[in-house]
């Protein structure tokens, strides 16, 4: 978590997991996700990288 604002994040936002990664995981987490979300199509952008790791905070 980044505090009350992303503002002084070193993360960056680019959308919900459900736009920026692939299908969740039988577990709800998401892997693959990427820098940019997907378009109207439902496609990723040509040029989007994949993160290297990505993490899913389940909130409770």
């Amino acid at each position: 978590m980044c505090g009350s604002s992303l503002d002084d994040c070193v993360v960056t936002a680019v959308g919900s997991c459900r736009d920026a990664c692939d299908k969740p995981q039988g577990d709800g987490s998401y892997s693959n996700c990427r820098d940019q979300p997907r378009n109207t199509s439902g496609k990723f952008p040509s040029g989007t990288s994949a993160y290297s790791g990505s993490i899913t905070i389940f909130l409770q």
